[in-house]
């Protein structure tokens, strides 16, 4: 409530503002995903529809307390490695939907919230692959729609490149971690063509960022079976006609 009436005021006074920057921590893409829409609907309706959304820190924290933060550490970085890794990715689809401007994740450092590179080797760890895979899409340039039959769990986002390529990231992210079954994930085309050449590099409690080859079905799809807290990175070579990548059971 605090942060409306400081932009109440600010706009009753007609200051200025360049940009509003917030944190976030949780366990729940979703809920960062509302609180960017609160924050950019705050801003727009005290009239600063051109200030910057700047999210300068979030990060998977399960609790404030002693038993939490033990909890995080081993989704940064120990045994639950890949639930920090999904919930990356599906974050960051959360705040590119929300339109936030800057997306400032906390943190790399050696010693701190760290899932990104290992303390002891400096290499990195699962949640290092997300950030690899939201480049390969910006590169492409442009964002593309996605469509999903499921209704929650599963996260999709897509960009195309001027030459006809498609890259696109799908993430299913759980916090249960009594939730162990892999779903049947198709992944097709809007256009119709083949993702026979593509290439898939998968990300779960097995794998990190490793190049799979799941066989096409009749009709160019392709079934990935996607366990809690994976993704998936799909490219396509040069191809054209095709403006949207869908997913569907």
């Amino acid at each position: 409530e605090w942060g409306g009436e400081i932009l109440r005021e600010f706009a009753a006074e007609k200051v200025p503002l360049d940009f509003y920057s917030w944190h976030d921590y949780g366990t729940d893409p979703a809920r960062f995903g509302r609180s960017a829409r609160c924050v950019r609907e705050m801003l727009d309706g005290c009239g600063y529809t051109n200030t910057l959304s700047v999210v300068d820190e979030w990060n998977y924290v399960a609790a404030w307390n002693c038993h939490g933060m033990e909890y995080s550490a081993e989704v940064w970085a120990g045994r639950l490695s890949h639930k920090s890794a999904a919930f990356i990715a599906a974050s960051m689809i959360e705040f590119d939907a929300a339109h936030v401007d800057v997306g400032m994740f906390y943190d790399a450092r050696i010693h701190g919230m760290n899932p990104i590179f290992n303390d002891l080797t400096g290499r990195p760890l699962r949640g290092y692959y997300p950030f690899i895979a939201w480049r390969n899409l910006l590169r492409l340039g442009t964002r593309v729609k996605t469509t999903s039959d499921f209704t929650n769990g599963v996260w999709t986002v897509a960009a195309k490149g001027t030459d006809g390529r498609i890259g696109a990231l799908v993430v299913r992210y759980s916090d249960d971690d009594g939730e162990y079954s892999p779903k049947r994930v198709t992944l097709r085309l809007a256009s119709g063509a083949s993702l026979a050449d593509a290439s898939f590099h998968m990300t779960d409690r097995d794998l990190v960022h490793t190049a799979c080859d799941p066989e096409p079905n009749a009709d160019g799809s392709v079934d990935v079976m996607m366990y809690p807290c994976s993704f998936v990175l799909v490219e396509t070579k040069p191809l054209s006609g095709a403006s949207r990548c869908s997913t569907a059971r």
